[in-house]
């Protein structure tokens, strides 16, 4: 009789594994890597939670209307090599974002960088 990994090691199988690593790579499609934009925002929610980290935030329009946004980026355990805590950003921070914008153009972008008020700068670009 031939083994098989997939004898060994069942919980580890391409069927289990392939659809997350499609969605990842369909998700990248989504946004424009070689666009950035800037959003003066209000945070609105911050998750620090697996598998992406996601900001929930408010931005102004032109004609003065609220929009409801969303930036994603890694997972946590990037992030802390970086610098990012799971305080790092609160409901009610007045920040700017660089990200990644939408190709499609639903309200959600790919985070690059987060400006706070007073100057300091916290990226994603090096936890990859």
């Amino acid at each position: 009789m031939k083994a098989s990994c997939q004898d060994f090691f069942p919980f580890f199988s391409a069927s289990s594994w392939f659809p997350s690593r499609c969605s990842l790579i369909t998700e990248m499609r989504l946004t424009t890597c070689r666009r950035r934009t800037s959003y003066k925002a209000t945070v609105t929610k911050y998750e620090y939670t697996n598998p992406h980290t996601q900001v929930y935030f408010d931005v102004t329009d032109d004609k003065g209307n609220l929009e409801h946004w969303v930036a994603e980026t890694t997972n946590p355990g990037m992030l802390n090599r970086v610098g990012w805590t799971r305080d790092t950003l609160k409901a009610g921070d007045q920040v700017t974002l660089i990200a990644n914008p939408n190709k499609v153009g639903a309200r959600v972008v790919f985070l690059q960088k987060v400006v706070f008020t007073d100057g300091k700068e916290l990226t994603t670009a090096k936890a990859f």
